[in-house]
Order: structure tokens, then C-alpha cells, then sequence
């Protein structure tokens, strides 16, 4: 009997894509009221819709940092799951993820993605594409920027003299304040896409007719299926 198991990197995943769709609802209001060409009328107008561009901005950086947080969840979960499942319980849990309590004294453990590429060359003799795998530590360095928040002053010195002879320098503060903010939306459309590609990516090197997370549910589904039918058997004697 195969093995069945709670998928939470399914779960994770429909999490950040349902973020990602809410960010991008509000990035296509915030596009639209940002670059609005109607003039002002008079300070009331204007107030509200500064207040109106700023809540878009701030319900798209909520919703940026919750997909990028769960993108990255659903990556890690899914490489624990294809760990267990491709390498058996026995091993994976001994050799990749030992309980803190008899885990040997010299272990470290890997971060994910040198677990990801580890569990390709044990289990399947294969490495993994490496194009994908630098996109997917760009994702794990944006949620831990994000997790592991450390933020660095940003001076805007108004008194500053105008650097003629350098003109970009004159811009590096402000530059550097957005880049404190404004981080979590760089290639968050291609990061969206990261546990797709990993699924597709796992299942040809795995050969295999279906997904890895279809495999295990069509082998969950199997076993209740199996053992409702065993049931029935016993209760009228078949």
C-alpha cells in the first residue's frame, strides 16, 4: 500500500495565489488612481485621494508580503513532502531532518534548497535545473528579509548641495528609502510562478506519469477506497 500524507504546500500555495490575485486587484485600482489626468478641484478633493493612493499602496504591500511569505511556504513544505515520499520516512528523517532531541552531534541541517538539490542526486541519481534554482534563493531571500526584518535608516538631507559633477548621487538616499519598502515587488509575477515550475521540474526528473502531489492523493484516495471496500466485505461476510 502506498503511502498518503497531508499536502500543506497545496494548501500554502492556494494561500499565495489567492494573495497574489488581491495584490493584483489592487495594483490595477492603485495604476488607475495614480495616474489619474483630472485636476484637482480643491484641497478636499485632493485629500481624499492621496488617502485613496495611499491605502491601495499599503493593501498591495500587505497583500505582496502574505504571497511571498506563503510562495515560500508552499516551496518548502512540497520539498519536505517529495523528500519523504521520493527517499522513505526512514531515511529522510535520519539523514535530512533528525528530531532535535537524537539528531548527531555534528549534524547541521540544510537549508531547503540545498535540500531540494541533495534529495534529486540521492533519490534520483539527477541534479536539479539550476536556472530554476536561483530564482527560487531569490524568493527564500525576500522572505527572509521580510521574516527576519532589519531596517536600515534612511536619511533624506535636504540640505545637501547638489552634486553636479555626479548627479546620481544626489538620489541615493531617496533610493535607498524605497528600496526598504518597495523590495517585495521585484519579480514577484515571475516568484508566483516558482511552485508551479518546481512541480513540473520534479515530476520529469521523476519520469512520472502524474505529479507528485496528484501521485499522493490518487494513493490516499486509493487507500479509503480500499478500506471502505474491506469494511463492506467484512460486514456482509464476502
Amino acid at each position: 500500500m502506498k503511502p498518503g500524507y497531508a499536502m500543506y504546500c497545496e494548501m500554502y500555495a492556494g494561500m499565495a495565489d489567492s494573495f497574489y490575485r488581491q495584490y493584483l486587484a489592487a495594483k490595477e485600482v492603485y495604476d488607475d488612481t495614480h495616474h489619474d489626468s483630472i485636476p484637482i478641484i480643491d484641497e478636499a478633493q485632493n485629500y481624499d485621494r492621496v488617502l485613496k493612493i495611499y491605502n491601495l499602496n499599503n493593501l498591495m504591500e500587505v497583500n505582496a508580503i502574505a504571497a511571498t511569505v506563503f510562495q515560500a511556504l508552499a516551496i518548502e513544505a512540497y520539498i519536505n513532502l517529495f523528500g519523504v515520499y521520493q527517499l522513505g520516512e526512514e531515511k529522510f528523517y535520519s539523514e535530512y531532518e533528525p528530531p532535535k532531541a537524537t539528531k548527531p552531534k555534528n549534524f547541521r541541517y540544510m537549508n531547503s534548497l540545498n535540500k531540494l538539490k541533495r534529495i534529486c542526486k540521492d533519490g534520483l541519481g539527477k541534479d536539479y535545473p539550476e536556472d530554476s534554482a536561483v530564482y527560487i534563493e531569490e524568493l527564500f531571500e525576500k522572505r527572509d528579509r521580510l521574516v527576519h526584518s532589519k531596517p536600515k535608516p534612511c536619511y533624506l538631507d535636504k540640505d545637501k548641495l547638489y552634486n553636479y559633477d555626479d548627479p546620481s548621487d544626489n538620489y541615493k538616499d531617496i533610493e535607498a528609502f524605497f528600496d526598504e519598502i518597495n523590495f517585495v515587488y521585484k519579480d514577484i509575477d515571475e516568484q508566483m510562478m516558482l511552485y508551479k515550475q518546481l512541480k513540473e521540474n520534479i515530476r520529469d526528473l521523476r519520469k512520472a506519469e502524474k505529479e507528485l502531489t496528484e501521485e499522493i492523493q490518487a494513493n490516499l484516495l486509493g487507500n479509503i477506497y480500499n478500506a471502505v471496500e474491506e469494511t463492506i466485505k467484512r460486514c456482509f461476510g464476502i
